[in-house]
């Protein structure tokens, strides 16, 4: 039991935040919340998938940015060349389309996001929606 961080959040509440935080802004295409201790996907879109390869590199990009900054990040198959990493937050981008991964303490938060979409509001709702974990202890 982990205490110090309080219960887990219900599936049906991080499948609302994903939708009402991410989705509903029309700028994030894609994504998912996971679960860090055991890489379990909590919430996604449909057809939206992290594999093992992917999540093992975004772990690591998250522990050493400059690994981040020296290989391209893949996310559900697509790779992505990165523009910032830190502790908190990775954002990497391939032509006109993107991905931010935001980091709390239990929690993964994928967004992407496609030609016509403005990546300053995906990452915007990505970092809020993290924030707002992070407030919860998450």
């Amino acid at each position: 039991q982990e205490m110090a961080s309080g219960p887990s959040v219900d599936p049906a509440s991080l499948q609302s935040l994903l939708q009402e935080a991410l989705m509903n802004t029309g700028h994030v295409a894609d994504a998912a919340i996971i679960k860090k201790k055991d890489g379990s996907t909590r919430v996604t879109t449909p057809g939206f998938r992290i594999s093992d390869s992917e999540l093992a590199a975004l772990r690591e990009s998250f522990k050493d940015s400059a690994y981040a900054r020296e290989h391209a990040i893949s996310v559900n198959e697509t790779l992505y060349h990165c523009v910032r990493a830190d502790e908190s937050a990775i954002y990497a981008k391939e032509g006109k389309k993107g991905t931010i991964v935001c980091q709390t303490g239990q929690y993964l938060i994928i967004a992407t996001y496609r030609p016509g979409m403005h990546a300053s509001i995906c990452a915007e709702a990505a970092e809020n929606l993290a924030d707002f974990l992070r407030d919860k202890n998450k």
